[in-house]
């Protein structure tokens, strides 16, 4: 969704915000004359720097909760699937709004349990989410498009929203391929694999969609 959006639009000045590993930065380089990309974890920051060789990006260690740029210093500001992965997401809002001149882009997945399918992606979402918060990884439940809209329009701000339903598929393992590099680090790693082997037990052979997207367009005037 962002993508077609910057493809368009083809910033001067861009800014990332929690680009991760740099997977997308680099889907978006080619139309961008110039990135920022920042994020909080120096081990994805050292990967997308090792990874990602891109003479118009560049890669800086910044919390999107604490973004120091001056304002108005990017015509376009994004943040892909980031915002669940931050306490506090409303004063990331309010810093990408004022860092940017014309418009901000935030996407974001959510859980609409309207199927069957849809609560077992939620149920395992809980039992790993309660697993990485443990061990201090910075995860939280997916926010409700109605409190980002909400938020929004008292921040007075003309925006527009799109949504992406999904009927993507998923499998037991698409959720925890992770597992065994977090589970190494929970002090309660044997209860930890306990739960997993019945949680797997009763949900290993169900189905499972993927979350359905929100697109929350920003525009931005002088």
């Amino acid at each position: 969704m962002i993508l077609n959006r910057i493809a368009s639009i083809k910033p001067h000045h861009l800014l990332d915000v929690g680009c991760g590993c740099g997977n997308f930065t680099a889907q978006i380089a080619p139309y961008c004359k110039f990135i920022t990309a920042i994020d909080t974890s120096d081990v994805w920051l050292k990967r997308a720097q090792n990874e990602q060789k891109l003479s118009n990006v560049k890669f800086e260690k910044m919390d999107a909760q604490d973004i120091s740029f001056q304002g108005k210093t990017f015509d376009v500001v994004i943040s892909r699937a980031t915002l669940h992965h931050v306490n506090r997401w409303q004063q990331a809002i309010d810093h990408m709004l004022r860092v940017s001149k014309n418009r901000v882009l935030i996407e974001e997945p959510f859980d609409d349990l309207r199927s069957e399918s849809r609560k077992n992606t939620y149920d395992v979402q809980q039992f790993f989410l309660e697993l990485q918060n443990e061990i201090g990884y910075s995860h939280f439940n997916h926010i409700e498009p109605k409190l980002v809209s909400e938020y929004l329009k008292n921040k007075g701000v003309q925006f527009e929203m799109e949504i992406k339903k999904s009927d993507d598929q998923l499998d037991f393992n698409d959720h925890f391929g992770p597992f065994d590099s977090f589970v190494q680090k929970s002090s309660r790693k044997e209860e930890w694999i306990e739960r997993y082997s019945r949680l797997k037990e009763k949900y290993a052979a169900k189905e499972f969609t993927a979350p359905d997207t929100i697109l929350f367009s920003i525009f931005l005037h002088d």
